[in-house]
């Protein structure tokens, strides 16, 4: 009987030991009904998909609509809470959202930590901003050099990408593409790399700078919503969302409203995912 007692003494100390390694159980989807509200992570350092308006100081872009349709489709209320980039996952797992819709790829590394929905997004990948009297550089593959100063944002894609496309060069995180950009035109990099929306984007404002690789993006990006591991039920409503959402044509219309000058995407609702 002691034994058995201690045994039960014991499993007890692990279980309770790894529900403090494990952080916060997340909330169910019968837990977000019964709240009447859904809490989204995004990243509002990522235009045109997530930013606040300037003139309304209200959170815009495809990812914040997106967002809107899935709370509209839970019947509940969307609750959208700004992150650093690299505060999206912890704070995912702390409980501090439910679900991470900000554009993010599905990286096997992040895969470890969370669980992704398949993929709604296949439309973009990396390229590079270098300064517009740059010579050096022609493709993103020649930034692969010693010396050669990239600027990623910290965690990114774009950041997994540098590292694998220029193992080389020295990569430098900071804290958005946009604060490297202007790193960049500071002198202080040669080149920022990150998805071609962002660095388009940004190019088209800046007429020190320029986007090379545009006709062929390295590191193809295809994003998901993300989950914490085991919540199953808000997983399976998530997939079953997307696949409505494109299946319906409203994600054409979202994407037609935001990149009016980009491509339709079509109906197929994979893709290449």
């Amino acid at each position: 009987m002691r034994t058995r007692r201690c045994l039960l003494i014991g499993c007890a100390a692990l279980l309770l030991l790894g529900i403090v390694a494990g952080g916060v159980a997340a909330r169910t989807l019968d837990q977000i009904l019964s709240s009447g509200e859904v809490r989204v992570g995004f990243y509002a350092q990522d235009p045109p998909k997530q930013y606040y308006d300037p003139d309304t100081g209200e959170p815009v872009g495809l990812e914040v609509d997106i967002a809107g349709e899935f709370a509209a489709a839970l019947g509940v209320e969307l609750v959208l809470i700004d992150s650093e980039w690299d505060g999206l996952i912890p704070g995912l797992l702390a409980d501090k959202w439910d679900i991470i819709i900000a554009n993010m790829a599905r990286l096997t590394s992040r895969a470890v930590s969370v669980s992704f929905t398949l993929a709604y997004e296949n439309i973009d990948g990396m390229v590079a901003l270098i300064r517009t009297d740059e010579t050096r550089f022609e493709f993103v593959a020649d930034l692969n050099q010693d010396g050669v100063r990239i600027g990623v944002n910290r965690g990114s894609a774009g950041h997994s990408c540098a590292e694998t496309m220029a193992p080389l060069a020295e990569i430098q995180p900071f804290q958005s593409a946009q604060v490297a950009a202007m790193a960049l035109q500071a002198g202080q990099l040669d080149a920022v790399v990150e998805d071609l929306t962002t660095m388009e984007l940004y190019a088209g404002e800046h007429d020190d700078v320029r986007v090379i690789g545009a006709e062929c993006p390295s590191c193809p990006v295809y994003t998901g919503f993300a989950l914490q591991h085991g919540n199953f039920d808000l997983w399976l409503f998530a997939n079953q969302f997307l696949f409505n959402l494109k299946k319906s044509g409203t994600y054409q219309e979202l994407y037609a409203k935001w990149f009016p000058d980009r491509p339709d995407p079509g109906t197929d609702v994979w893709g290449d995912s």
